[in-house]
């Protein structure tokens, strides 16, 4: 995880960090749950990244990052309820990882 995470004019939440949870192909699963208010005016920046797995959980290099998804928004002083979602999300053709 990266980024900002969520500002507002009396703090921030979510801190950037990292961690190890393996996925399961045809599993559907939540590796990572993140819940606060926000006062406006404020702001929303968070990046999840999906690298290769190590081939050593406890190693500390970095390994090849497959997908990233960032989420950021800026929340403007007066706004009491958020805008309807749109989609913003595209379709991949999937691709093998590329071995180092």
């Amino acid at each position: 995880m990266a980024g900002n995470g969520v500002s507002d004019t009396y703090g921030r939440g979510h801190s950037p960090g990292s961690g190890t949870y393996s996925l399961r192909k045809g599993q559907p699963a939540r590796p990572w749950g993140f819940g606060t208010t926000v006062a406006p005016p404020g702001a929303v920046d968070i990046v999840a990244e999906i690298h290769v797995p190590p081939t050593d959980i406890f190693s500390d290099e970095p390994t090849p990052l497959l997908a990233a998804f960032t989420f950021r928004r800026m929340i403007p002083e007066g706004e009491t309820a958020p805008p309807a979602p749109a989609r913003q999300c595209a379709t991949v053709a999937p691709t093998a990882p590329k071995t180092p």
